[in-house]
Order: C-alpha cells, then structure tokens, then sequence
C-alpha cells in the first residue's frame, strides 16, 4: 500500500513548476498534471490489468483487441509517409517520420477533422492523452526552426484567435535574428501549462521574456491588438469541445 507522506511527495513533485495562487480551481489544475497509467495499443491507453488479461474468457478477446489497434495505427504511420505532406504539416519544414507517424495516428485516433490545421486538433481534457498531446506538440515545436503567425496560431490555446498573435511573431522574429532559438522557448514556456483563455498571447510573450535574457519589460504592449482592430467576438466554432481522447485510429 501506498503511503500518505508518498503520495503528497508525488503531487509535490507533479506541481512543481506551476502556479496556483491565481487559478479558481486549483484541484482541478492539478488533476490535469497527474499521468494516467499507460502501455496499452496507442502512447496514451493503459495496458490491460493483468486480472483480465489472465481471464480464459476476456484475456484473448481484449488482447486481440489491442494487437487490431496497434495493427491499425501501424498502417496510418505508413500510408501517411507514403502520402504528400498533409495539409497540418509545416510547408517549410520535414518532420521527421518517427513525429509525422505519431501526430498522424494521433489524430486518426482522436477523430480530429481533416480541415483542423492545428496539428494535434482540439486539447484532449485530462489525464495521459493531455500529456502525450503536449509532449508531440513539444515534438513540434521543437522540430520547427522558426514560428511564423500562422504557425503560432496552430498551437491552438486561443492563439488561433487572438489578436495579439502578429506582435508575438514580430518579438520571435527579433529573437530569431539575434540567434534565439525561439522554437525551444516557445516549448519551454508551453511545458509550463495551458495559456489562460484571455489573452494568450500575452501571457506566451511573458513566459518566454523569463527565459530570455535581456529581455523587454514583461509590461510591454509588444504583443497588444492595434487599436483599429475590431475587438474578439466568439463565433460558435469557438465553443466547440475538444476532440475525443480515446478510441482506435480509423481506417
């Protein structure tokens, strides 16, 4: 059995790092931090509990089960290398095969719509598909040499929709310039936890001045709208949940 003191130590550990004095529901936050067991078919689903698997009955059923899924992600992996470049993938940059497979299984997988160009769909809501969400959006950044606006707005988190995104892109490119490598700051400061929903792209720009020297103020308007631009109004594709988390890649 697991002790108390052990398991405090392990929420301590999983909310390292994040900020809790100005969130509404701190539980819930950290609810989303914690790791869902893994191993099963696809990075995110459990394996099956070894009570079951060792069923007579339901062990080869379930077992079965898993292999046809993994079966099944392995074919999307190789029809999406043997296929152009889907139209969510970075024009100016080849993924590597090993990421291209993992996002092309993910969205099979989380029925994310052909027509959604963020490239992992909409935020998984919990648990181990949130984590492995963030760590190939992380794959991607990082594979990324440089973020342009319409990239940014590809992360998703509001970015696709908030005006402060083309002053980001200018500060990144200033950056870029100087030898930054904006793509793994932009991962470091998405490692820290989701963008809030009002104004994202601010809050984007202040992570990443923390972990840039030199840096300009953190209450600079670098990334604020133009004043003649029309204010955010949410249409109702904006209030749509997110993809589903679970399910076998479809064929």
């Amino acid at each position: 059995m697991v002790s108390t003191a052990s398991l405090l130590e392990k929420l301590c550990e999983v909310a390292a790092g994040h900020r809790f004095d100005d969130i509404a529901d701190p539980a819930a936050l950290l609810a989303t931090l914690i790791p869902d067991p893994t191993g099963g078919p696809l990075p995110w689903l459990p394996r099956i509990p070894a009570s079951i698997a060792d069923d007579a009955r339901w062990g080869p059923y379930l077992t079965a089960r898993a292999q046809h899924v993994t079966n099944l992600a392995n074919q999307v992996r190789l029809d999406t290398l043997q296929a152009p470049p889907p139209s969510w993938a970075p024009s100016d940059t080849a993924l590597p095969d090993r990421l291209l497979g993992d996002v092309a299984v993910w969205r099979a997988a989380t029925d994310v719509a052909p027509e959604d160009r963020h490239p992992t769909g909409g935020r998984a809501q919990a648990g181990a598909a949130r984590h492995y969400q963030d760590q190939l959006d992380r794959d991607l950044l990082t594979a990324t040499p440089s973020l342009d606006i319409a990239q940014l707005r590809a992360l998703g988190q509001g970015l696709d929709h908030d005006p402060g995104v083309p002053g980001l892109a200018r500060h990144l490119a200033l950056l870029e310039d100087s030898g930054t490598p904006t793509w793994a700051l932009v991962a470091r400061a998405l490692a820290e936890g989701p963008l809030p929903a009002e104004r994202p792209a601010a809050a984007l720009y202040w992570r990443i001045n923390q972990h840039t020297p030199n840096a300009a103020p953190a209450g600079t308007n670098a990334v604020e709208p133009r004043t003649d631009q029309p204010p955010f109004r949410p249409r109702p594709e904006h209030l749509r949940g997110p993809s589903r988390a679970t399910g076998s890649p479809r064929r």
